[in-house]
């Protein structure tokens, strides 16, 4: 039988409550770019965001059980600098998945428009 819990709010807050060593998979498509600006100015938010990124990746990595797995969805380049070092840091890699879909939004005239994302899968112990 399949128990499947669906959490909302502050992840930091939720994985607190959650016993080490209990839950199966972790699968999350995380905010980013909050707040960002996109004029080539540096900001300083994203030190903010990188610290916040390591924190819940290794809160996650708490709650799973050994056999556990996490699934994080976003774009390749976000993957790249904000997940990929903390969770190598804590899990073992697994796939860099990509999930392409139809571009059905967004044009530009400067740039192409993203039809993709990446999807990292890690577990907690070596397979």
């Amino acid at each position: 039988m399949i128990n499947a819990h669906f959490l909302h709010g502050d992840v930091l807050e939720r994985l607190a409550d959650i016993e080490d060593n209990s839950v199966d998979l972790v699968a999350t498509d995380p905010p980013y770019n909050i707040g960002w600006k996109y004029s080539g100015e540096v900001d300083d938010k994203r030190k903010d965001y990188d610290e916040w990124a390591w924190n819940w990746v290794k809160e996650c990595f708490r709650v799973l059980k050994p056999t556990g797995s996490l699934y994080i969805i976003a774009y390749h380049e976000t993957l790249a600098d904000f997940y990929w070092e903390p969770c190598m840091t804590y899990g073992h890699f697994q796939r860099w998945l990509t999930w392409p879909y139809r571009m059905n939004y967004g044009h530009t005239l400067k740039n192409y428009v993203k039809a993709q994302r990446g999807i990292l899968y890690f577990t907690k112990h070596k397979h």
